[in-house]
């Protein structure tokens, strides 16, 4: 019975193996759990893609963050440029990711009021 129970165990699973539908694929070959949009937007303006991190070098990255930052204004501009305003405000190292951000929403927003805003 103790084997059984062992091979159920969340803590003896591999991280190539989902544990629940909430984990999605990561660049490592393994899941995690998904952030919200604006989490993940609030991470790339924080820590942006400069350098990459291990498991994925800058170009892909930042193509890939572009690629969400793209979605998310088409989606939902009024949170993108809220969040993009109150994380710059004291909390990023470097502009460049909000210029990004506040530039996609200025050239692709569907509204004109949020392309005026940004």
């Amino acid at each position: 019975m103790k084997n059984l129970l062992n091979a159920v165990n969340p803590k003896n699973r591999k991280q190539t193996e989902r544990l629940n539908s909430r984990q999605v694929p990561n660049n490592a070959g393994g899941f995690a759990y998904a952030l919200s949009n604006e989490g993940r937007l609030t991470r790339f303006l924080v820590l942006g893609t400069e350098s990459g991190t291990f498991y994925a070098g800058e170009r892909a990255q930042t193509l890939q963050a572009t690629d969400f930052v793209r979605e998310l204004v088409q989606r939902d501009a009024a949170t993108a440029l809220r969040v993009t305003l109150e994380v710059v405000r004291g909390r990023t190292p470097k502009t460049d990711p909000a210029l990004l951000v506040l530039a996609l929403i200025a050239k692709t927003a569907p509204d004109v009021a949020h392309r005026q805003a940004a």
